[in-house]
């Protein structure tokens, strides 16, 4: 059965139906778009690397996920970005902590395109030979970021905050464990993760609903389907404190680079409350921490931050954080002048102007992204992983009051919850 969603804010329609395999497929229509873009994802990440299969536990070696991405693109006959191109097609893929998404963008022929993506995503091609060669090309590219600090800065600040959550660890793994992948490890996770009721479709742009749904279906295999037994993620107890409070890495940098992050450990949260908290972090930080604001001001005007200065917050189920930073002549008091300006709010409510301002700019930031369907696909790729759906946004948005900004401000900016990263010259 199809169901129909309808957001009348945004006057847009959502179709959603789950095949009696599992697999769900989502699709919002655009007619009035050239293009489509397909996202078939599996919510299986880096942060997976030790579960059980019934009674069979399985540890595998960091950065696996990312390995089987590029495996899933070696075919044994054709070249799959070819096979796209001939169709007006365009395909990539992405790992993240908590996903693998492969994806195409087409103007032309979106059927045909849909149906290359379900085909491939089903046909690993795994032989010793191939999985040996893609190990040179994967540490390769570990040793390039390696070497680039915002990189560096990046999981430095992940591993100060965490002590045993796998979010602390490269999405790629390390040059040692991607050579301690084998070709057994890699079928192991596809036979686990890559299964109809732990994937889903999400279509968006000039497609009919039910052609694109008889796409999928006809382009099933029989080879995929559910284990019998049942695959359970296991994930390590983390406690609420920060692993280490400051973490320094040397490198060739013209300029140092820090990040500061705040741990905000949330597990077991229902996933409108996880959003709730995410978009009332999103919208303080951007009170707070915004270029309006008196501490972008400060900072700036005492030569300590440049334009590269921005802030994020990340949530997901089991974790979450706050980041900010970027260059800045001197990293330390740059942090001791931010955790200073946080001290002294902390008696201060938030302005209930400026809660309202920043809440009419995020909605209308909002709005106006609706207007892109690779936005579109790929948010909702991601509220999909957190059990949500993307017209949640705007409900929970619009119903945040004074209240909420002030508990969450209280909450995640606490003293010892904070960790400095720096990568400095040598």
């Amino acid at each position: 059965m199809i169901k129909e969603q309808y957001n009348a804010l945004l006057d847009e329609r959502l179709y959603r139906t789950t095949l009696d395999n599992g697999l769900e497929i989502i699709i919002l229509p655009k007619p009035s778009y050239v293009s489509t873009h397909a996202y078939f994802f599996t919510q299986y990440g880096s942060n997976h690397n030790q579960f059980k299969v019934g009674q069979k536990e399985y540890n595998m070696p960091m950065g696996i996920a990312h390995f089987l991405e590029h495996k899933i693109f070696e075919d044994s006959e054709k070249n799959i970005f070819e096979e796209f191109a001939k169709m007006s097609g365009s395909v990539n893929a992405y790992t993240n902590f908590v996903s693998t998404c492969y994806l195409f963008s087409c103007t032309d022929r979106p059927q045909d395109n849909l149906a290359q993506l379900m085909k491939f995503v089903q046909s690993p091609y795994l032989t010793e030979e191939n999985v040996e060669k893609e190990k040179g090309i994967i540490s390769q590219e570990i040793r390039m970021y390696d070497d680039n600090p915002d990189w560096r800065v990046y999981f430095n600040t992940l591993q100060a905050m965490y002590h045993h959550h796998p979010v602390k660890y490269d999405i790629a793994g390390t040059v040692e464990s991607v050579k301690a992948t084998t070709k057994e490890d890699l079928l192991a996770c596809y036979n686990a993760f890559y299964i109809p009721k732990n994937m889903k479709v999400v279509v968006t742009g000039n497609v009919d609903v039910n052609e694109t749904i008889e796409t999928i279906k006809k382009n099933l295999q029989s080879s995929f389907t559910n284990p019998t037994e049942e695959v359970k993620v296991i994930m390590p107890d983390e406690p609420q404190g920060v692993s280490q409070t400051k973490i320094t890495e040397e490198m060739e940098v013209s300029v140092p680079t820090f990040y500061m992050g705040y741990k905000d450990v949330q597990g077991g949260l229902e996933p409108k409350q996880l959003l709730k908290n995410g978009i009332t972090t999103s919208l303080l930080m951007d009170v707070v921490f915004g270029k309006s604001g008196a501490l972008y001001q400060k900072l700036y005007e005492k030569g300590l931050i440049n334009n590269s200065f921005g802030y994020d917050y990340t949530f997901e189920k089991g974790y979450s954080h706050a980041l900010l930073g970027g260059e800045s002549k001197d990293p330390d008091a740059a942090y001791n002048l931010i955790k200073e300006h946080l001290y002294s709010l902390k008696d201060e409510s938030m302005t209930k102007a400026s809660i309202e301002r920043t809440k009419r700019k995020m909605i209308g930031r909002f709005l106006s992204a609706y207007n892109s369907i690779d936005y579109i696909g790929k948010s909702y790729v991601g509220y999909l992983n957190r059990g949500l759906d993307l017209f949640d946004y705007l409900e929970v948005l619009q119903g945040l009051n004074q209240s909420d900004f002030e508990q969450r401000f209280t909450t995640l900016f606490a003293a010892d919850n904070s960790v400095l990263s720096v990568v400095k010259s040598k």
